[in-house]
C-alpha cells in the first residue's frame, strides 16, 4: 500500500490510489475542480512574469483575459514582419508556373 502523500490542491494527506497506470494527485473530486479552476483563471489585475516569445527576455505585465507572449511593440512588429515573410514565401513557392500559350 502506498504511504500517504499531500493533496496538490489542499496538501491535507491522503493514500493514492492508481488506475489505469495514473496517481491520484488530489484527495476529493472537490479538490480536483477547485486546482482546474485556479490553473483556468487568472483575477485581472494580478502581477504576472512571463518570457518574450520573440527576444528570450523576462517581462512582467497585469493580467487580463489571455496571457501575454511579447515583451514589447518592437517585439510585436518583428515577429509581425517574420510571420508576413514565412507567409509571402509559402505563396510563391505554391503558385503555379506561366503556362506558355
Amino acid at each position: 500500500m502506498p504511504d500517504a502523500v499531500p493533496c496538490n490542491h489542499c496538501g491535507t494527506p491522503f493514500t493514492p490510489y492508481s488506475d489505469r497506470g495514473t496517481v491520484q494527485r488530489f484527495c476529493s473530486d472537490r479538490c480536483r475542480y477547485a486546482a482546474r479552476v485556479d490553473t483556468r483563471f487568472t483575477p485581472t489585475g494580478t502581477t504576472l512574469t512571463a518570457t518574450c516569445v520573440e527576444c528570450g527576455q523576462d517581462f512582467t505585465y497585469e493580467s487580463a483575459t489571455k496571457p501575454q507572449t511579447i515583451c514589447s511593440n518592437r517585439c510585436a512588429r518583428t515577429r509581425k514582419a517574420a510571420r508576413a515573410r514565412v507567409r509571402r514565401a509559402r505563396q510563391t513557392s505554391n503558385r503555379q508556373p506561366s503556362q506558355p500559350w
